[in-house]
């Protein structure tokens, strides 16, 4: 599926916290993937207690789409539960994993 880059009037952002079993299971680098592949922005780390942080920006259809991506997982992983906040846009240019 190929993804267009969208305005930056129509983006929007996202920051999803995964909770499950999200460390370990190659989770960050397939987001990490997925995200590079439609062209979103943002990025993705581990967190202390276990759970994955993902702050993504881009077109709503997009990051619907993304989230339903992330509930999906990697073979290894269990997505137990992703919180979703909407916030500002901070114009972020690519999606990469932070350590």
């Amino acid at each position: 599926m190929a993804y267009k880059n969208s305005i930056t009037l129509n983006r929007e952002n996202r920051a999803l916290k995964v909770t499950g079993r999200v460390q370990g299971v190659y989770y960050r680098a397939t987001i990490c993937q997925i995200a590079n592949e439609m062209n979103l922005t943002g990025y993705v780390m581990n967190m202390p207690d276990w759970s994955v942080l993902i702050e993504v920006e881009g077109a709503r259809d997009q990051l619907n789409e993304f989230r339903m991506l992330c509930e999906k997982g990697t073979v290894s992983s269990v997505v137990n539960e992703i919180v979703v906040v909407t916030g500002e846009v901070k114009g972020y240019t690519d999606f990469k994993i932070r350590y």
